[in-house]
């Protein structure tokens, strides 16, 4: 039997709870979820979350960034300088409402405070101009 590396296996288990995190708020929401529904969604022990995450707000908001972060590896063939203004604003748009119509769940992330947000967008904004 293979042996994994336990780097490999705490990420396999961060991609678990991350995971369980996105159908927990998909079926409950943020105000109605619990660490303990989180858990029992994963498949782990209420410690092994406390050793990804510190929080329920903290893994709610790194779900929000890795959600973010494909948002903005879609929206990088808008920022081709060859294209029109017409035809960027257009593939933005469509992008935005492609995504927004497919991750609910971002949506429900929105509510974390405005100064969350800010500093996911700000996090999005970078990785996408550093592509």
């Amino acid at each position: 039997m293979p042996t994994i590396r336990r780097t490999e296996s705490e990420a396999i288990r961060k991609e678990q709870i991350l995971g369980a995190v996105q159908r927990v708020l998909r079926e409950k929401g943020y105000d109605n979820s619990t660490i303990s529904d989180i858990v029992k969604e994963a498949g782990v022990a209420q410690g092994t979350f406390y050793l990804c995450f510190d929080s329920k707000k903290a893994v709610a908001m790194e779900l929000a960034l890795k959600l973010m972060d494909g948002i903005a590896l879609r929206l990088k063939p808008a920022m081709d300088p060859t294209l029109t203004f017409d035809q960027r604003m257009r593939l933005f748009i469509h992008v935005v409402f492609d995504v927004g119509s497919e991750n609910v769940d971002l949506c429900r992330l929105a509510h974390l405070g405005v100064e969350s947000t800010k500093e996911a967008v700000k996090a999005v904004c970078t990785l996408a101009c550093s592509r």
